[in-house]
């Protein structure tokens, strides 16, 4: 993985902050309310695969310079997931199983507790939960 220590602009309306052998990870800007991670794909930089939305560029920089892409499902700290239906899987996610645990659409796992921000999107995450066990092995 490389990061950028200065984003660095490009053709997709938004800074790339770092990228690896598949991906570029890049910042989005999303109308002056908050920004969105993207991992847009080098093989089709028309389409990103996986989004996650923060605060501010600052809080974004900050997780993705500790996520570890590999390992680890998604990043920390961020408050939505626009890609709701669709959750990102380490390649090698058997390695933290404790942090790749199930979440809701706004990062928390289900099994703390329910959502600080809605208790509605706790339905979403067991029936979620629930269809992962019905097609478990």
């Amino acid at each position: 993985m490389i990061h950028h220590d200065t984003p660095v602009p490009n053709d997709r309306e938004s800074v790339t902050i770092a990228e690896d052998d598949e991906y570029f990870y890049d910042l989005l800007p999303m109308l002056g309310i908050n920004v969105r991670l993207v991992m847009t794909p080098r093989e089709n930089t028309l389409v990103w695969d996986w989004g996650w939305c923060y605060d501010g560029a600052l809080a974004l920089r900050l997780a993705m310079r500790v996520w570890d892409p590999q390992v680890q499902n998604e990043p920390l700290g961020w408050k939505k997931r626009p890609t709701e239906d669709k959750i990102r899987e380490a390649p090698h996610a058997d390695r933290d199983p404790d942090y790749n645990r199930l979440r809701c659409i706004h990062g928390q796992y289900p099994d703390d507790g329910p959502c600080t921000v809605t208790a509605y999107c706790l339905i979403d995450a067991e029936r979620r939960k629930r269809d992962r066990q019905s097609t478990a092995w």
